[in-house]
């Protein structure tokens, strides 16, 4: 599991994603009540769904499928930021959430297209046998 170089990036998206969770925890314990209420465990979801893939290895196509998911969500995630950005809340988690989700989504195609050359390969051997 460890060995394959997209569970290094797989890896890292969860760190990443962890990390967000803590920091949007400490926005909300630095706040008042109300902004608890408003908040959402989104980011706690997110780090869910990155283990979900991270453990995944052993069927591969579903794994990329899933990579391709959660790059389609953190581009919704990215466009989301940036329409609060826009509106005038300028803020270094916003910044930080839209840099993050840029690096996230990258990190989860590159690790798709590896998937995806693992499970070629895997193909191609069975043909062979």
């Amino acid at each position: 599991m460890i060995q394959r170089v997209q569970s290094i990036y797989l890896l890292i998206t969860v760190v990443i994603s962890s990390l967000l969770s803590y920091y949007s925890v400490e926005q909300i314990i630095n706040h008042t009540l109300a902004s608890f209420f408003k908040s959402n465990y989104g980011f706690f979801i997110f780090t869910g769904f990155s283990l979900i893939v991270f453990f995944l290895y052993k069927k591969r196509t579903l794994q990329a499928g899933v990579c391709l998911f959660m790059a389609f969500i953190q581009l919704l995630l990215l466009i989301l930021f940036v329409m609060v950005y826009v509106s005038g809340e300028e803020s270094t988690f916003v910044m930080l959430v839209s840099s993050s989700s840029i690096f996230q989504g990258i990190l989860f195609l590159v690790a798709r297209k590896s998937i995806l050359k693992d499970e070629k390969l895997v193909r191609s051997v069975d043909r062979i046998r």
